[in-house]
C-alpha cells in the first residue's frame, strides 16, 4: 500500500500481522495535523472572521473548565464565564498561553477536553440520582427521521436532554421520545451541528439550529456513556419505556 509515493504496508506484513498491528500502521501513515502543516507552511488568511465557529469543536474553556462557555466573534474567542480570550492571527495560529500549553493546538485541545468530559461523567455516575443525571440540555433542536432510502422528514422541534442512561426529546411539559443506549447504534456527527443515530432500525437526526450550538459535545458525552454502559457503570433503561411511539 502506498501513501505519498512511499510504501507503508508491505504484503509480508499483511500476511503475518494481526488486525491491530495493520490498523496502527495505517493510522500512522494517514495521520495529518493541520496545525503542524500551517506552522511549517504559513499562509495569510484574508479574513476578519478567523475565529468564528471554533466553539463548534472547543466545548471546554481551558482556563475555568466550564462547558459550552466559549463564544467566537471575528478573530477572537472568549469565555462568557471567566473572560479568557483566544486570538487567531493572520496565519491561522492561536495566541499562546504559557499556563495552558495545549490551547494553541486543536488536536491537543481535543484530547484534553475529552479527558475533562470523562472526569465529569465519572463524577456524575458516582453520585446517586433518581431518574438519572441531567448532563446536557439544549433548546431549539429539530428532529428529522426516516427509514431506508427515503428522504428524512421533520418530525418536530423541541428540547434535547441528555441523561446518564438515555437521551430525551420533547418540550418542557412532555417527553415525546426517549432513546436508551442498548438500542442505539451508528452514532455519528454530520456537518458539526447535526447528530444522528439508528434506534430500532430507524434513523434519527437532530439539527442544532442556533449558530453557536455544537453537536460535538453531545457525541462525545454519548460515546463515553455508552462505553460506561458496556463496563456496567451505567444502568440500562427499560426497553419498553424506551420505545418511541
Amino acid at each position: 500500500m502506498l501513501v505519498g509515493g512511499g510504501v507503508f504496508l508491505h504484503c509480508w506484513l499483511i500476511r503475518k500481522a494481526g488486525v491491530e498491528e495493520i490498523r496502527a500502521c495505517m493510522e500512522k501513515a494517514l495521520f495529518h495535523n493541520d496545525f503542524d502543516f500551517s506552522r511549517e507552511h504559513p499562509k495569510n488568511l484574508d479574513s476578519q472572521k478567523r475565529a468564528e465557529k471554533l466553539e463548534l469543536f472547543t466545548y471546554v474553556c481551558p482556563a475555568c473548565r466550564e462547558f459550552e462557555s466559549l463564544v467566537s466573534r471575528e478573530n477572537q474567542m472568549k469565555c462568557s464565564c471567566c473572560g479568557w480570550t483566544l486570538y487567531v492571527d493572520e496565519n491561522g495560529r492561536f495566541s499562546r498561553d504559557e499556563a495552558l500549553p495545549f490551547s494553541h493546538d486543536l488536536v491537543r485541545w481535543g484530547r484534553w477536553q475529552h479527558s475533562v468530559a470523562e472526569d465529569f461523567i465519572c463524577r456524575k455516575l458516582a453520585e446517586p440520582a433518581k431518574g438519572g443525571h441531567l448532563l446536557l440540555h439544549r433548546k431549539e433542536v429539530s428532529l428529522f427521521t426516516g427509514e431506508g432510502l427515503s428522504p428524512l422528514k421533520l418530525l418536530s422541534s423541541g428540547e434535547l436532554r441528555l441523561y446518564s442512561d438515555r437521551l430525551e426529546f420533547g418540550n418542557a411539559r412532555k417527553t415525546a421520545h426517549a432513546f436508551f443506549w442498548a438500542s442505539m447504534e451508528g452514532l455519528s456527527l454530520f456537518k458539526r451541528q447535526k447528530l444522528e443515530f439508528y434506534y430500532e432500525k430507524t434513523l434519527y437526526r437532530f439539527h442544532f439550529t442556533r449558530p453557536g450550538d455544537s453537536a460535538w459535545i453531545w457525541q462525545e458525552f454519548m460515546e463515553l456513556l455508552m462505553l460506561h454502559r458496556k463496563k456496567g457503570t451505567v444502568q440500562s433503561g427499560n426497553a419498553d419505556t424506551g420505545r418511541n411511539k
